[in-house]
């Protein structure tokens, strides 16, 4: 009986701390360790993991799609490779300016914070009209804009069939 009591009482530090109460009322462990900032941390942990997931599941295929199009296109542009950017155009976009040159000019001096952007948001796709259209955030040294990329899907993929800027709200 003797050995078994001394075997369990070996080991008792592996069992679960009890919990109590210290000296203010807090529940706290053996070693007087608040319990209550632990739990408050595991329940905000919880919230900012839960809004991140639902973040990130909202965004559908196709909406994932239509961003990184849109992204390689600003990427594009900002290395200054027409070709890349012309190709994310649509068919009509290109025939109306028929190579990457002329569409690349136009870009330039038609959407001046579109052709070197910064930084750029992605904020609500929206649909007008049975059309999809992508609002942007873009911040640039010539300012900040919504620009609102109007897509067409096209043999399975996206293109760009249009853009228009309006002014950013603040800015």
């Amino acid at each position: 009986m003797t050995v078994l009591f001394h075997a369990l009482r070996a080991t008792q530090k592996s069992w679960p701390i009890p919990l109590g109460r210290n000296r203010r009322g807090v529940r706290s462990n053996q070693n007087g360790k608040s319990t209550d900032m632990w739990k408050r941390a595991q329940v905000f942990s919880t919230i900012v993991l839960l809004a991140l997931t639902s973040t990130v599941l909202a965004q559908s295929p196709r909406e994932t799609a239509i961003r990184e199009v849109i992204a390689r296109q600003l990427d594009a542009m900002q290395r200054g490779d027409e070709m890349a950017a012309f190709a994310f155009a649509s068919p009509a976009i290109q025939s109306t300016f028929g190579d990457a040159a002329n569409f690349m000019r136009m870009v330039e001096r038609g959407y001046p914070q579109v052709y070197r952007s910064r930084r750029h948001d992605f904020l609500k796709l929206d649909t007008f009209n049975d059309r999809l259209i992508q609002r942007v955030l873009i911040d640039s040294d010539a300012g900040t804009v919504v620009a609102r990329y109007e897509m067409v899907e096209i043999d399975g993929g996206w293109r760009i069939d249009g853009c228009t800027i309006e002014q950013a709200e603040g800015a």
